[in-house]
This record gives C-alpha cells, sequence and structure tokens, in this order.
C-alpha cells in the first residue's frame, strides 16, 4: 500500500496529432539525456477504468479530495487523494497526497475499504463531515493510457498520453479529451529538478500543449454536469 505518498505530476492537453507530438516528447527527453531504461516499455498500451465516489453535494469535489476504484489488468486499487499543503498554482506541477491499496471488492462500504477510506480522511470523519454511507459512485472515467516512457536512467519519469472519455452517472452526460500526463517516479528526482525539466519542456513544445492543473476528477465533474 502507498502511505502518505506525495504523488506529483504535470499535465497538458494535447493540441497536435498524436503521432507527431510522441516523437517530439521521446526527441526532448532523449536530447536532455533522459534515456528510457526499459525499451519494451516505449508504446505500451493500457486501459484504466476509473469509478469516483462523492457525495450527493459533492463534498469531495469541494475540499479537493478524491476517492476513486481502479480497474487495471483484472485487478482493482481503491486511491484517495488530498491536497499537498503547498499550494499547486504556485507551480507548473499539481501536487497531492495519495494513498493506494488493492482491494478485492469495489464496495466501497466493504469493511476494510471503508477503514481504509476513514483512514485516509480522518480529519473529515472525525469531525463529522463525512459519512462513508453518503458516497455515491457519481464519476466513471474510461481511459487508454499510452505509456510512451517509462523509467528514466537520469530521472525517473514516467511519461503517457491518455486519451480520457467521461461519464456523469447522474447526469448521463460524457465528455472526451487527450491529455499528456509526466509523472515523478523516484524521490532522487527533486521537484525543484522537475520544475526545471517542466520549464524546458514547455519551451520546447510550446502551443501544442496547453497546461492543466485540474485532476481528471475536476474536469469530468465540470464538463459532464
Amino acid at each position: 500500500m502507498k502511505e502518505n505518498c506525495v504523488e506529483v505530476e504535470a499535465k497538458y492537453l494535447v493540441k497536435a496529432d498524436q503521432g507527431w507530438l510522441e516523437m517530439q516528447v521521446l526527441m526532448f527527453f532523449l536530447e536532455n539525456g533522459l534515456v528510457p531504461e526499459h525499451i519494451g516499455t516505449l508504446g505500451s498500451d493500457i486501459t484504466l477504468v476509473d469509478s469516483y465516489y462523492d457525495t450527493l453535494d459533492r463534498f469531495l469535489l469541494k475540499n479537493d479530495l478524491s476517492l476513486r476504484i481502479r480497474q487495471k489488468s483484472g485487478r482493482s486499487f481503491i486511491t484517495c487523494k488530498k491536497p499537498y499543503e503547498q499550494n499547486p498554482e504556485q507551480g507548473r506541477q499539481l501536487e497531492r497526497y495519495e494513498w493506494e491499496t488493492e482491494t478485492e471488492t469495489r464496495e466501497i462500504t466493504d469493511g476494510k475499504n471503508a477503514e481504509f477510506i476513514k483512514t485516509c480522511f480522518v480529519d473529515f470523519v472525525t469531525d463529522g463531515l463525512l459519512d462513508i454511507n453518503d458516497l455515491r459512485k457519481t464519476v466513471t472515467i474510461k481511459n487508454n493510457r499510452r505509456l510512451l516512457l517509462h523509467g528514466i536512467a537520469a530521472a525517473h519519469y514516467e511519461v503517457a498520453f491518455d486519451d480520457a472519455t467521461y461519464l456523469n452517472e447522474i447526469t448521463g452526460k460524457t465528455f472526451s479529451e487527450r491529455q499528456l500526463e509526466i509523472e515523478k517516479r523516484s524521490d532522487e528526482t527533486s521537484v525543484e529538478e522537475m520544475q526545471m525539466m517542466i520549464d524546458k519542456f514547455e519551451a520546447f513544445l510550446g502551443d501544442r500543449i496547453e497546461r492543466c492543473i485540474e485532476s481528471k476528477y475536476d474536469r469530468a465533474s465540470r464538463f459532464t454536469s
């Protein structure tokens, strides 16, 4: 289980042909000495199905929290996220605390899942602001993820293109978009080092990408409400 892990990532909306952009992104990392450790992972495609839960009045969304159950390669993982102390607006990276554990059931009121959620959101549960029984599935996101780079020798990043389709489980509305995501995967790489890399990356690609500091759950809620 990931315990109190700080997730650090940069997200972009893709505004260019993906095939061309993939080559440009790969060229950037190679030119900056960030060579993939595992060549076999280049171009790997995986499908992620994420079910997000919230209260009917969107308590989690309003407090910048998220709760999802992810289905991936026949396995399920429950993940809770909440804001890191620093304001993500201060930089080009989105920083959040993340807890994750594998689950055998996709029922959030299941004993182990409920205890996991209570532990992650203990302040809100203890203060009586959040009741696990009030949580409902609000959004489902189907994400076709193409891993471009995974495991880089000089600085460990994961680089992926996401074709995401958002489904609002209450309104039935859908919305689709393509994103590019760069996530820091190693404690050996500092946030400051990643920030410098991101600055160079954005200058290299220019207006072919658009920075995005919203989570997928935020965007799904905004575009399908």
